[in-house]
């Protein structure tokens, strides 16, 4: 797959486990398909464990969520407003189920970019294991791509 990598993709990743909780940000390049329906987030990790998985994120009507991710860790997760899913993790020591339960789902995204902030917890096994926060912030490169760095 050839991303032609758009935009400036921004994504902060915030976790709580028990009383722990620690925070995150990666900036990186990548594209955003859009129609007013729903909308399509893809890019390539660059670092660590996950460095050259592609990670898609589709977003169905604002409150639907599918994060695909391919290679080493694969995974399939559906996070869904309101909603438990069972979800497949697959890493290279073995695959993990997981049961995902969203409870926020926020969207202003526009072709030219915007805001997806969901939370939702994870729990392997029937206990819970952690609260997740994630925003992403999508803005489009100018034509020139001179003004914006990554």
């Amino acid at each position: 797959m050839e991303l032609k990598n758009g935009y400036k993709i921004t994504l902060v990743d915030r976790h709580s486990v028990l009383d722990e909780k620690s925070e995150s940000t990666i900036i990186v390049k990548g594209d955003l398909d859009f129609t007013p329906e729903e909308y399509t987030i893809t890019y390539l990790e660059h670092a660590g464990d996950m460095a050259g998985s592609i990670t898609k994120i589709r977003v169905k009507k604002g409150v639907h969520v599918q994060v695909s991710r391919s290679g080493a860790y694969s995974t399939d997760l559906v996070l869904e407003l309101g909603k438990r899913h069972n979800c497949q993790y697959a890493t290279p020591y073995g695959s993990l189920l997981m049961g995902i339960y969203t409870s926020l789902v926020e969207s202003d995204m526009t072709e030219q970019g915007g805001c997806l902030r969901f939370k939702y917890s994870i729990d392997i096994g029937g206990g819970e294991v952690t609260e997740n926060d994630l925003e992403i912030i999508i803005k489009k490169f100018p034509d020139d791509r001179g003004i914006i760095d990554v």
